[in-house]
């Protein structure tokens, strides 16, 4: 996966599937993962799990929910401060 695979999606309508598709098909030592950062009771999470409900399935989305030692990991790490959040980052938990 290359920084110019990603910026490329950017421009593209449907970005997200553009972005699920460069990170499935990403090879190397630090893949890049879609991350839907939750919490137990946050409503608009309930929507957000429902919206990606296939990809946290088949495992191409994972949920981690900010109340957990790995979710205020990655929000302190990129300063997200409200759940839902979607996430694209590298074997680091940095955002791309």
């Amino acid at each position: 996966m290359s920084q110019k695979q990603i910026e490329e999606c950017y421009d593209k309508e449907d970005s997200i599937s553009c972005i699920k598709e460069v990170v499935k098909n990403a090879e190397g030592a630090c893949k890049p993962r879609i991350i839907l950062l939750t919490s137990e009771k946050c409503s608009g999470c309930i929507e957000g799990r429902e919206v990606y409900k296939k990809d946290l399935a088949s495992g191409l989305i994972s949920e981690v929910d900010i109340n957990t030692q790995e979710g205020l990991e990655i929000a302190t790490k990129n300063n997200v401060d409200s759940v839902p959040a979607i996430l694209l980052v590298d074997c680091n938990n940095l955002l791309i």
